[in-house]
C-alpha cells in the first residue's frame, strides 16, 4: 500500500513538550489497492479504479433486490389477507391500503435510487468519510468539493464535518470560514421559516459558540429552550386525559424539567435575562428559569417570552 508523504516533518514545539503532529499531504488512496494517489487523479495509477465512484454494479444489484422482496412481500401480505376474507373493519381496510402502497412506495424508491446517477457531491462526501482517519488534508478538500452545488442543508453538514477536521488538525483560520459560512445557511433557513425551529436553534448556537461570539450562542441557547417548550402540546400545569395522552404529558414534562435545568444554568450569568409581556401585571416583567413572573408567581398569562442582555 502506498503511504502519503509527510508535508511538515517533526519539530519541537515552542514550549518544548514534544514534535508537532505529522500532517500527510494530500493524496486519494484507492479504495481498492490502497495507492495513494495525486490528488489530480481520476483513475488509480495502479488499479485504475474510479477514485471518485457512486454506487457499483453490485451496489446497485443489491439495492434493486432488497427493495423488490420488501415490496412483493408486503403486497402478498396484502393479497393473503383479502384472498382469506379476513374480517377487517375500517382501520382494518386502512392497513391493508398501507401495506399495499408501502409495498409499492418501497419499490418504487430502491428501484430508483438503483438506477439513478450519483450527484457529484454526493461522491465526493463519500470519498472525504473514507479519508478522514488515513488523509484529512484530502477529506478536508473533498468536503470542500462536496459542499459545492449540493442542497442547502447538506451544504450545512458538509462545512460543518470541514470545521471541526481543520480545527482538528490546527488549521483555525479555515475552521473559522467553514463555520461562518455554515452560519450563514443556517441564518437563512432559519429565516425563511414561519414559525422558529427549535432544532436550527441549537445548531446555531453551537456555531456561535465555535465562532467564539459567547453572547450570541448564549442568548441562542435560550431561545431555543423558550422555543422547544413552547413546541409542547400540553402546558406545564396541564392534566392530560387519557393513556396516551398521559404518557405523552410525562414525556414532555420530563424535557420540560431538562430545558429549566439548562436554563438555570445560562441565567447564573447575570448579564442575561429572560422577560415576557405579563398580562396580569400589564408590563414586560422579569421571568425565572421556569417561565414564571417573577412579581407574581400565579400570573400566568405571559407573551412575547425573549431572551436579552441586560445593558
Amino acid at each position: 500500500m502506498g503511504n502519503p508523504r509527510a508535508s511538515n516533518p517533526p519539530s519541537a514545539t515552542d514550549d518544548g513538550i514534544g514534535p508537532d503532529p505529522v500532517v500527510p499531504e494530500q493524496a486519494i488512496i484507492c479504495a481498492k489497492c490502497g495507492q495513494s494517489n495525486p490528488p489530480q487523479e481520476v483513475k488509480c495509477i495502479q488499479c485504475k479504479k474510479d477514485l471518485l465512484p457512486g454506487l457499483d454494479a453490485g451496489q446497485r444489484a443489491c439495492l434493486f433486490g432488497c427493495s423488490t422482496v420488501v415490496g412483493i412481500a408486503s403486497l402478498a401480505a396484502a393479497v393473503v389477507i383479502f384472498m382469506n376474507k379476513v374480517e377487517v373493519d375500517g382501520k382494518g381496510m386502512i392497513y391493508l391500503a398501507g401495506l399495499v402502497i408501502f409495498g409499492f412506495l418501497v419499490f418504487s424508491v430502491g428501484a430508483g435510487y438503483a438506477v439513478r446517477k450519483v450527484p457529484l457531491h454526493e461522491r465526493y462526501a463519500q470519498r472525504a468519510e473514507c479519508h478522514v482517519e488515513i488523509n484529512p488534508i484530502q477529506a478536508i478538500a473533498d468536503y470542500g468539493s462536496a459542499s459545492k452545488d449540493a442542497p442547502r442543508a447538506i451544504t450545512l453538514v458538509n462545512l460543518t464535518k470541514r470545521a471541526a477536521l481543520c480545527q482538528k488538525i490546527g488549521r483555525s483560520s479555515e475552521a473559522r470560514s467553514s463555520w461562518q459560512q455554515a452560519l450563514e445557511i443556517l441564518t437563512f433557513q432559519i429565516e425563511k421559516l414561519k414559525l422558529p425551529d427549535p432544532e436550527l436553534l441549537i445548531q446555531r448556537a453551537e456555531l456561535y459558540r465555535n465562532l467564539g461570539l459567547t453572547d450570541e450562542a448564549t442568548l441562542e441557547m435560550l431561545r431555543y429552550t423558550i422555543e422547544k417548550e413552547a413546541s409542547f402540546k400540553f402546558k406545564q400545569d396541564e392534566i392530560a386525559m387519557g393513556v396516551s395522552e398521559g404518557w405523552q404529558k410525562g414525556t414532555e414534562d420530563q424535557a420540560r424539567g431538562e430545558l429549566q435545568k439548562v436554563r438555570a444554568e445560562l441565567l447564573m450569568d447575570k448579564q442575561y435575562r429572560i422577560v415576557g409581556d405579563c398580562k396580569q401585571c400589564r408590563k414586560t416583567v422579569a421571568l425565572d428559569q421556569n417561565l414564571r413572573c417573577t412579581n407574581n408567581l400565579k400570573h400566568h398569562q405571559i407573551r412575547q417570552i425573549r431572551a436579552e442582555k441586560r445593558s
